[in-house]
């Protein structure tokens, strides 16, 4: 997670992160933009379907992928 005021260079940071990580296949890069709950929201829908994670419970889409994301059947 990159934070911090807007102007400083957070998206240059996340873009040449996520260009160092594309050589390292066993390794995912996930673009969630937080414009607003709602952004996220559809982020986190868009990367559910592409895991084939589904929200069964009440947390919520969001917390569904991120508890996904940190457990080990996620892998690294």
């Amino acid at each position: 997670m990159v934070v911090g005021l807007g102007g400083i260079g957070k998206s240059r940071v996340a873009l040449r992160s996520a260009y160092l990580v594309k050589n390292y296949p066993q390794y995912s890069v996930l673009w969630v933009p937080a414009l607003s709950d709602a952004t996220i929201e559809q982020a986190c829908t868009e990367i559910a379907k592409m895991l084939g994670i589904r929200c069964v419970d009440e947390e919520g889409i969001k917390d569904t992928v991120r508890q996904y994301l940190s457990s080990e059947k996620a892998g690294p």
